[in-house]
């Protein structure tokens, strides 16, 4: 899923809950920190080593690149 795209439906998403682009992106990514961390608390590796897999610049995706993922998994199905 190209980065225009991913722009594109987390502004849609902002605009139907009321709220900013910058506010989705930082609940999308609050939640990604908390998945990894309860995944690391429980010492669950496999759940890890998926979220490692993403392509992403770091170590995790932040949330333009979890959205990508997703979309790419969904039309790849």
């Amino acid at each position: 899923m190209e980065m225009e795209s991913v722009r594109r439906a987390l502004q849609e998403t902002a605009r139907r809950h009321g709220v900013t682009e910058e506010q989705v992106v930082l609940e999308i990514e609050s939640a990604i920190e908390a998945a990894i961390s309860q995944a690391g608390k429980e010492g669950n590796q496999k759940v890890l080593d998926q979220w490692e897999k993403m392509k992403c610049k770091d170590r995790y995706p932040n949330a333009y690149e979890l959205v990508a993922y997703i979309g790419e998994k969904i039309t790849a199905d």
